[in-house]
């Protein structure tokens, strides 16, 4: 298998939030527990936009 060069690993990147409409997002407590959950978002140009419950967080 190839080595991919810069090129193409940036096109992926690039690429790659318009592909998906979710994210899981990892963060972790004041405690040090790790969490996990997942969140709708929305890329526009330069921004991309979180959507997050209360619930959740």
């Amino acid at each position: 298998m190839p080595t991919p060069n810069f090129e193409d690993i940036q096109a992926a990147y690039n690429t790659f939030p318009s592909t998906v409409k979710s994210l899981m997002l990892s963060t972790v407590t004041a405690t040090g527990q790790p969490q996990a959950s997942y969140t709708p978002f929305v890329m526009t140009g330069d921004r991309s936009f979180l959507h997050f419950c209360e619930w959740a967080l």
